[in-house]
């Protein structure tokens, strides 16, 4: 089994033993200073990243920001929806990410906030998210975009959000999409995975903390069995585009990515993936003080280009 990253596992040894969550407005808080600690070294990138915010005052509790490089590259924009359990998370806690992402691959990037639970419990996220793919096909002009093609694309339970917007596109064959990126998505809450049990404490998530999550996103569990919230949970995925699915090695939610990558292969989907085994839930966040996960996000920027821009 590959090592663990060791600037991550001296990150994780610095760090005090994680408490339970309880409160999600304090906890909104601390994400946010947690992922100020971890980009306080980041360097500039080494292209200009211009941005612009833009209400939605037709999908309540949603906002976008749209990053732009000058020159643009030519192909679909990229939609994406941050991580953070459903619960927290922000525009601003994945900015530079998003920045990364401009830059490294030329597209326009569009960031969209989400309600968020408890004050918001499944499925509310799910229906913001397809309205707001389906906002940018019907009028892309509204956003600033000079194209309708779209990849969907998110990080952990942005992931989720991601492949449900596939989901029900492909069901529907009302949309095409450019294609789907998926950061170590969440893909059936009341599963049963390996990796749950081998990455339950002392890797970054936690599994307390991963059920504390479900318990707000979707306080009856019967809804857990949804496709819209566990998209593994699906009967079929026809109309899915060209997928890639990225997965972290010491992560609680590695198998249950990987499991998702395999049935829409077998469903016929061209499915690419990327398995950084020595990284852990949440690296596309780290690069600022992991060299390990500096170059997977290089890995992944550059298979942006080749599998979704490069190919069209």
């Amino acid at each position: 089994m590959p090592s663990l990253d060791p600037d991550i596992a001296a990150l994780l040894s610095s760090l005090p033993p994680p408490s339970p969550p309880s409160d999600p407005k304090a906890l909104r808080i601390e994400i946010g200073e947690i992922v100020t600690f971890l980009g306080q070294n980041r360097k500039p990138s080494s292209s200009e990243v211009s941005t612009t915010d833009i209400p939605v005052p037709l999908i309540p509790g949603c906002r976008l920001r749209r990053y732009d490089r000058t020159p643009p590259t030519a192909g679909p924009a990229l939609l994406f929806f941050h991580g953070g359990g459903w619960v927290v998370g922000d525009i601003q806690t994945h900015d530079a990410f998003c920045r990364r992402l401009c830059s490294e691959t030329g597209l326009t990037i569009i960031s969209a906030d989400y309600r968020l639970a408890p004050e918001h419990p499944f499925p509310a996220a799910a229906l913001d998210a397809i309205a707001i793919a389906e906002a940018l096909i019907r009028t892309p002009e509204s956003f600033g975009l000079q194209t309708d093609r779209l990849i969907v694309a998110g990080d952990s339970a942005g992931a989720t959000l991601a492949a449900a917007v596939c989901n029900k596109f492909g069901r529907e064959a009302v949309h095409s999409l450019a294609g789907q990126l998926l950061i170590y998505p969440a893909t059936d809450l009341d599963g049963d995975f390996p990796s749950r049990e081998s990455f339950a404490t002392g890797y970054f998530l936690s599994m307390d903390e991963v059920r504390w999550y479900y318990d707000q996103y979707t306080p009856d569990a019967r809804s857990r069995l949804d496709p819209l919230a566990s998209p593994l949970r699906a009967a079929e995925w026809p109309g899915i585009p060209p997928t890639l699915v990225v997965t972290a090695g010491f992560d609680p939610l590695r198998d249950e990515g990987r499991a998702y990558a395999d049935a829409l292969r077998t469903a016929g989907t061209i499915v690419h993936e990327l398995r950084e085994e020595e990284l852990v839930h949440g690296f596309v966040l780290m690069d600022a003080i992991s060299s390990g996960a500096d170059r997977a996000v290089s890995r992944l920027t550059a298979k942006i280009v080749d599998i979704f821009v490069s190919q069209i």
